[in-house]
């Protein structure tokens, strides 16, 4: 699988269990509405973990496009490292 920038499916990404960030329901409208009138303008960090995704950094934008049934994000794909490469992203 190739690193780097990718459009990948949203139904291929996972939360990160062990991401310490709590959901934010402000946020998460602010980030639909921006979505809305922007597009995705950051992209979210992800690892490769098995046949999945999981999300490094960006699982309130991951909520938002969700939300929005949008069915590609544009990811960073950093391959298959660790996890606790992964935390120190």
């Amino acid at each position: 699988m190739k690193t780097g920038f990718l459009d990948i499916e949203v139904s291929k990404l996972i939360k990160a269990d062990w991401n310490y960030k709590e959901d934010d329901a402000k946020k998460l409208n602010d980030l639909v509405n921006n979505i809305k009138r922007n597009g995705q303008v950051e992209n979210l960090i992800v690892r490769k973990v098995g046949d999945k995704f999981e999300i490094v950094n960006g699982n309130h934008r991951y909520d938002a496009l969700k939300e929005l049934k949008i069915k590609k994000a544009i990811v960073c794909n950093k391959g298959e490292i660790s996890k606790p490469e992964a935390m120190r992203l």
